[in-house]
């Protein structure tokens, strides 16, 4: 698949990151809007061992055996799909941990900020100095 077709592709397939989260192995959760027709949540993005990889919605039934088992309950049907809607949820997933990092930052910038007027508020000109408030 050409770049070209491979974009057009992830424009079929428009992810947003509904949630972040901070502990276990899901870092998120996503929604996929396909072509404006059609909506797909609960898609999650997963760390394991071997690294992140998204994982469509499914539904859990016990087997024969009693073991636990997973269906999802939609996914890709071709490759070439697939990787499409992989690829849009982990651009989703990447612009999302951006945003978070440059609101960490920006937030910090103020708390940063607010501790130096407060102390230029304590050591403010208007007060004579005092040479017992420094260390010798």
């Amino acid at each position: 698949m050409s770049e070209k077709e491979n974009s057009s592709r992830r424009k079929f397939y428009t992810a947003q990151i509904s949630k972040l989260t901070e502990s276990g192995s899901t870092k998120a959760y996503a929604s996929v809007n396909i072509a404006g027709a059609m909506a797909v949540h609960g898609i999650r993005i997963i760390e394991s061992k071997k690294g992140l990889f998204v994982s469509m919605p499914a539904t859990s039934y016990i087997d024969s055996e009693g073991n636990t088992k997973y269906s999802d309950i939609c996914h890709p049907i071709t490759a070439e799909s697939r990787t499409a809607l992989i690829n849009s949820v982990m651009d989703a997933y990447k612009q999302a941990l951006a945003q978070k990092a440059g609101e960490t930052q920006s937030s910090a910038e103020k708390v940063s900020e607010s501790e130096d007027e407060a102390l230029d508020d304590e050591l403010s000109d208007d007060e004579p100095f005092n040479e017992e408030m420094c260390p010798p």
